[in-house]
């Protein structure tokens, strides 16, 4: 049997065809403590689920009969254009779900030519993850109490190559993820 990581782009569709699909594979592989932080939400995962609920309304409506076409993918944001119009998401501990993912996600990022948000809680150094993403990467910050920590950050960031900073303020407190205490 081929490894994943040696299949190719099509191999791998053939392979997993499904968001469902990657979840499964992930979900063996993953330690649980991991695969349970990655995949819950806080509390109830009402915002989980509503996520889901909103994602599903989404669809596309193929035009038959008009010719072929080669769609423009391709967007900009802040001054850089992108191949594709999303990116990746800063996802904390990412590290700790497979070792030297951050690294990995910074490379697939840049090599396809999409942004790359480094979450403040990483397992991988600001530093480290600048050198490998460049402009494609972007930083997230959560706000510390202590200001010194975001300053700390910032210059860290901006000194590694980060082109963009993305602030998030969804949490006031730390969050409390029921299956996460259970893993």
């Amino acid at each position: 049997m081929t490894a994943f990581g040696d299949m190719t782009p099509a191999e791998r569709l053939e392979h997993v065809p499904a968001i469902e699909d990657l979840c499964r594979l992930a979900k063996r592989r993953m330690p649980h403590f991991a695969w349970e932080y990655l995949d819950s939400g806080t509390g109830f995962e009402t915002a989980v689920q509503r996520n889901r609920d909103c994602l599903d309304q989404v669809l596309f409506k193929p035009r038959g009969l008009q010719g072929t076409i080669r769609p423009e993918l391709s967007t900009s944001l802040f001054g850089r254009t992108y191949d594709l119009p999303f990116g990746m998401a800063p996802v904390g501990m990412t590290g700790l779900m497979w070792p030297g993912a951050e690294l990995m996600l910074a490379r697939s990022a840049k090599r396809t030519n999409i942004p790359y948000c480094l979450s403040t809680v990483a397992c991988e150094t600001p530093e480290a993850v600048g050198s490998v993403a460049g402009e494609n990467g972007w930083f997230q910050l959560y706000t510390f109490a202590d200001w010194a920590i975001n300053e700390d950050l910032l210059k860290r960031a901006a000194d590694s190559g980060f082109s963009a900073l993305v602030i998030t303020v969804d949490l006031p407190a730390p969050s409390m993820r029921e299956r996460q205490r259970r893993a």
